[in-house]
């Protein structure tokens, strides 16, 4: 049976497969004109199976997310004919309202990352995409039926900040981030949310919350041993019954998921753009397959050449 989704996983998800949540069967790295992805597997689900992407790493958090190749993995899930991802990852809370374990649904990013490839079309035009809504409402609205089956708590509707890092955020960039409206922050779904947009695909975001922000009354004190000051067991209890939540509610939307996206709004953003920039109905030859794609001109290295620039429609 083919696969119809991919998922873009935090390191929890070596939990899962380690408990045999997810069998997981190894199809190696990707190769794309961004480079490798990381390794690709295919989970075995008698009803529908799925694809698993760690962008951190196969056994933990081996690579923070500053040195993802970002546009490598969501190209690689486009490549194998997937229309949806999901992502999910761990959060820290700025809110008050959210408590360790809890399960959140996002519906908007301020993306606070500085060095991360944030587009296909380096140098182009082609990605001025409106990111509202930022996730795949469809998705979103999939997650949060299933959430209120399970019977769970969950919240619907959170605003994430994602952070550089590879460190953690300090107290006064958390206050920050909270008077902007941020609730949660993460290193993680930026700018592969947005990437997501430029290859047409549907994503849907959802967090699970870690830890505390460096803010207010509930954050942990300091410990040179412990990276949050010492997780009480009950914390601990509820991070795992959050991720096996997690596991179940994904194995869920990968059944549950329409066998076509073609109605979803999220299939037409890059369509006003290809006509705009004359760029190949075959979406392979719009990011460099080719030595010289004509949406891209400038110096090829291959011709040793300047390919001239198309002119852009008005």
């Amino acid at each position: 049976m083919t696969a119809r989704m991919g998922c873009l996983a935090g390191p929890a998800v070596y939990r899962l497969r380690q408990q045999g949540t997810f069998r997981t069967r190894p199809l190696g790295p990707r190769q794309t004109p961004f480079g490798p992805s990381e390794m690709v597997f295919e989970v075995h689900d008698e009803v529908s199976p799925f694809y698993l992407i760690c962008p951190h790493g196969t056994e933990g958090y081996q690579r923070s997310d500053s040195f993802v190749n970002h546009r490598a993995n969501l190209y690689a899930f486009k490549d194998l004919g997937i229309e949806t991802v999901l992502g999910f990852t761990a959060a820290g809370a700025v809110s008050h309202n959210y408590d360790i374990g809890d399960l959140v649904l996002l519906s908007d990013v301020i993306d606070q990352t500085t060095r991360r490839a944030n587009t296909f079309f380096e140098g182009q035009g082609v990605g001025v995409l409106r990111q509202f809504p930022v996730f795949c409402p469809d998705m979103q609205k999939l997650m949060a039926e299933n959430l209120a089956e399970m019977r769970c708590r969950h919240h619907e509707g959170g605003t994430l900040v994602v952070t550089e890092g590879p460190r953690l955020e300090t107290a006064a960039e958390v206050r920050f981030f909270a008077a902007a409206g941020g609730q949660l922050v993460s290193h993680a779904l930026a700018p592969d949310v947005f990437l997501a947009k430029e290859l047409e695909l549907c994503f849907g975001g959802i967090v699970y919350v870690a830890n505390f922000a460096e803010t207010g009354s509930s954050y942990r004190p300091y410990s040179a041993e412990n990276l949050f000051g010492g997780a009480p067991v009950s914390d601990q209890s509820r991070l795992e019954r959050a991720v096996d939540l997690l596991g179940e509610l994904i194995r869920r939307v990968s059944r549950l998921l329409p066998r076509e996206n073609a109605d979803c709004p999220c299939s037409l953003p890059m369509r006003d753009r290809a006509q705009r920039f004359d760029l190949p109905a075959d979406w392979r030859l719009r990011f460099g397959s080719r030595p010289h794609p004509p949406m891209m001109g400038g110096w090829c290295p291959t011709c040793e050449v300047n390919i001239p620039r198309p002119s852009v429609k008005a």
